[in-house]
């Protein structure tokens, strides 16, 4: 076991070196969402073939790709070219979305200092395989899901790598992104902290839509409140003590209802939502955690080519119209919370008028886009 030493702490530089590797890796990433059901690491190969590496996130429960993954790219402006190219554009019979980003924390602290992970690995990947790739490595755990005692041959794996020093965590970041082992471009990720949450009840899947509450209490007799989801054939109880969750949850495993086995896992409560919770508010009013920004005061004749000019790297969410003639705003996509700050930073003019920037909110993200633009 390697959890026994307390976590050494980071110097300015390497924290610096970190988030600045942070900042860069979703500049030159691109999002898509809206991904059809059965896509798998070939399917996404042959439609971004010049991908450095890619991470594709499976559902806990189903096993299968979620509807959203991320590629990732050498440059921001490669990742900018891929944007352009698959946004709106059919794959394996649905209309995908694509976007700059990674929805990576840009926060050091956020990381286990001396940890990396992984992803996209193929199921037969063995621990020599990644040593010989990653020979400084202290202790290496393949994280395996899986299903009847097997490794589901359906989805990738990821593996979690531990080291001596935060230099060697920084090296292997740097230097392994988009090696290839057992003939895949493997994605190499700083570590994220997990917290412990707290159980407070179970989720159980597998149920048909005409469950009932007094069919779902006769498995789960100790539960204080059983919330059903007929459409998403699933059930969330919830437990005033751990021991009576604990007890349940025991004497059902390998039950069936109606000729359907069911699944059931723990639900848990974490301070760390709360937080999430609490920094998104707190960046809709200040700013800190947003990388869209509201510009004002724009001229009637103002275009977006100069707009563009004004704020390079950035893509342009939205800027009205009214007619011909701007109708004085825009809201600017920065790419990254640093890059944001740069610019609020900057004072700017266009036209002989003085712009205001400002940290856009959620509300005004969400307004209805006239145009959408990408300047390199």
């Amino acid at each position: 076991m390697t959890a026994d030493k307390p976590s050494p702490t980071m110097d300015p530089i390497q924290r610096e070196s970190i988030e600045r590797k942070l900042s860069l890796r979703n500049m030159c990433s691109v999002k898509l969402t809206n991904m059809p059901k059965r896509y798998n690491y070939t399917a996404v190969v042959e439609l971004a073939p010049d991908m450095t590496a890619c991470r594709i996130l499976y559902d806990s429960v189903s096993r299968r790709p979620k509807n959203h993954c991320y590629l990732e790219f050498p440059s921001n402006e490669v990742a900018i070219k891929c944007v352009t190219k698959l946004n709106n554009t059919e794959f394996l019979g649905k209309k995908i979305q694509a976007s700059i980003g990674a929805d990576l924390s840009e926060n050091a602290g956020d990381y286990i200092p001396l940890s990396i992970l992984l992803y996209n690995l193929h199921w037969k990947t063995s621990k020599g395989e990644i040593a010989k790739h990653f020979p400084t490595s202290k202790s290496i755990d393949i994280i395996a899901k899986t299903k009847k005692g097997s490794v589901d041959k359906r989805q990738s794996i990821v593996a979690k790598l531990t080291f001596n020093t935060i230099d060697e965590v920084i090296t292997s970041v740097d230097e392994k992104q988009g090696c290839i082992i057992h003939g895949r471009r493997i994605s190499v990720h700083f570590c994220p902290k997990q917290s412990k949450g707290k159980v407070v009840g179970l989720t159980v899947y597998g149920l048909k839509k005409d469950t009932t509450e007094a069919e779902v209490r006769a498995i789960f007799p100790q539960a204080n409140k059983v919330d059903l989801f007929p459409l998403g054939g699933f059930a969330v109880l919830h437990y005033d003590l751990f021991e009576d969750c604990k007890l349940d949850r025991k004497n059902a495993l390998g039950a069936e209802m109606k000729g359907r086995k069911l699944r059931i896992l723990y639900k848990y409560h974490t301070e760390e939502k709360k937080d999430q919770k609490a920094k998104a508010q707190a960046g809709e009013t200040s700013g800190i955690r947003t990388s869209l920004i509201f510009v004002k005061n724009l001229g009637r004749n103002a275009t977006e080519e100069q707009v563009a000019a004004l704020f390079p790297n950035t893509r342009i969410v939205s800027m009205p119209k009214k007619g011909k003639a701007c109708r004085g705003y825009a809201i600017i996509d920065c790419r990254s919370v640093i890059s944001a700050i740069r610019f609020l930073a900057k004072p700017q003019t266009l036209d002989g008028r003085k712009l205001s920037i400002e940290p856009a909110s959620v509300k005004k993200s969400k307004m209805k886009p006239i145009t959408t633009t990408t300047s390199v």
